[in-house]
């Protein structure tokens, strides 16, 4: 059994000794300090500066990679309805920069009429039961012609367990359906 915390010290043989401290107690149990543990109250081991450079070579690789794999990124906020998109999006889905409102409903309206409803119903079930969704569709673009794209969308959930946001990305697919239809 651990030795009993005490704010005064305690004598052995006649002399002083300090009572065990909240560590030496905690060690005694069993617990093992972490590096997180250790490193309270001392200075980050990178500045704010690094940190900021790191974050910017991250995002520099993404888009990269976004750009490389011909694939755009979206992010809505459902309580707002706000949609933002990376410059990759806007070419899929034939809409100038600015043109677009920032809306859900826009990126929606430019979805092939006769897999609308599919990609709402998958949508949907997102938002209600928080599980991703992959679903191929085409996107009408303003001088008619149309494109096929697959989209991955993931629901993000809140500390409560309710769906805010989802994030994905849709990549153009044509060429492959093209080919199946050939």
């Amino acid at each position: 059994m651990p030795p009993k915390m005490r704010k005064k010290t305690r004598r052995a043989k006649g002399k002083s000794t300090p009572a065990p401290s909240k560590l030496s107690t905690a060690r005694a149990v069993g617990f093992r300090p972490s590096r997180l543990d250790s490193q309270a109250g001392r200075e980050p081991t990178k500045s704010l500066a690094q940190t900021n450079a790191a974050l910017r070579e991250s995002e520099e690789r993404f888009q990269l990679a976004l750009e490389s794999a011909q694939m755009g990124m979206w992010d809505w906020d459902l309580p707002t309805d706000r949609l933002r998109w990376s410059e990759e999006q806007f070419g899929l889905f034939g809409i100038k920069q600015e043109d677009f409102t920032g809306v859900g409903s826009q990126g929606l309206g430019s979805i092939h009429p006769n897999d609308r409803p599919r990609l709402e119903g998958a949508i949907a079930r997102a938002r209600e039961g928080g599980e991703e969704f992959r679903e191929e569709f085409r996107v009408v673009n303003r001088d008619g012609s149309v494109r096929w794209l697959a989209g991955i969308g993931r629901p993000i959930k809140d500390r409560d367990g309710h769906v805010r946001r989802m994030i994905g990305v849709n990549f153009d697919i044509t060429e492959r359906k093209q080919a199946e239809e050939a």
